[in-house]
This record gives C-alpha cells, structure tokens and sequence, in this order.
C-alpha cells in the first residue's frame, strides 16, 4: 500500500542555511512539509515548504509588544503574521485536494498556530471578543468555515476529527 504524509506546522526545525533546512520533517518520514520554524514568535520569520525557505527573509520584522508579543528578527516578504493561519490552511486543505484524487490513504499532520503567541489575528477577527478570545474565534472560523471539512473533491471519510 502507498502512502502519503504531510504536515503543515511542526517543532522548531534543524539548523539553517542559506534558507536550506538540515533537519525538517521530510527527514523523518513526511512526504511533505509546509509550515514555519517554529513559534510564530520566533525569528526566522518564513514559510518552509520541505527543506527550504519559500523566500529568503529580506528585511527586519520590528518587535511587537504584549499582548501580539512578536520578538525582532529576519522576515521574509511572503510571510504576513496575521495571514499566517489562513495560509497554512490553504496548503492543508491543498494537500488534502491532492492526496484525495491521487486515492491512496494519506496522513495529515495539522497543528493551529493559535492560540500560542503570537494572537495576532486577521484584521476580520479584531474587536469581536476580549482579547484572549480573539485568536479561538478565529481558529473555530477556520475549522468551521468549511474549508477545511470540505475539500473540493468532496468529503474524505474518517479523516478529520476535530
């Protein structure tokens, strides 16, 4: 039988260089990774598609106080913090579309990036709750919204468990 892993968001990831990644998920047995190195807090700052950066960081992200908490580092162009979740979900709810049509059994590794710090919500999320609600409003959205419970190709039994 074949097989397909992917993960979307992991531990903080091995030693990097020239945004080449010496020990990332697909080193252990994951057909495919996209995510970020570690904490969104944690510089630096980039979208990881494998083993390597998507766009190498081409500036530097100020820091943010309490309550967003973004510590100052590299960030590349391509990586907006508060459109980091709906990011990730486009590419969870990608590999899902996938991995479906392809009709061998798959795995997917889904960590939220909320409600760890940064709670930096989307701009759609801001003012609705108290403050540490917030980024939870804005995780439930993503996982009821539909775009994660149903793909494209249509429902995957048994593959979701929220």
């Amino acid at each position: 039988m074949s097989r397909r892993t992917g993960i979307r968001r992991g531990r903080q990831l091995g030693e990097r260089r020239g945004g080449v990644i010496a020990d990332s998920p697909i080193h252990h047995g994951f057909d495919e990774y996209f995510g970020v190195s570690a904490s969104l807090d944690m510089a630096p700052y980039v979208y990881i598609r494998n083993d390597r950066f998507t766009a190498l960081p081409a500036h530097e992200q100020p820091a943010v106080p309490f309550p967003y908490f973004i510590r100052h580092g590299p960030r590349a162009d391509d990586f907006v913090i508060d459109e980091v979740l709906d990011r990730l979900v486009d590419e969870a709810v990608g590999f899902i579309d996938r991995s479906s049509r392809a009709g061998d059994p798959f795995f997917l590794y889904f960590p939220l990036t909320a409600p760890h710090k940064p709670t930096q919500p989307h701009e759609r999320f801001r003012g609705r709750t108290a403050w540490a609600s917030t980024a939870i409003s804005w995780c439930r959205w993503t996982m009821r919204s539909g775009r994660c419970s149903r793909p494209s190709t249509g429902p995957v039994p048994a593959t979701r468990r929220w």
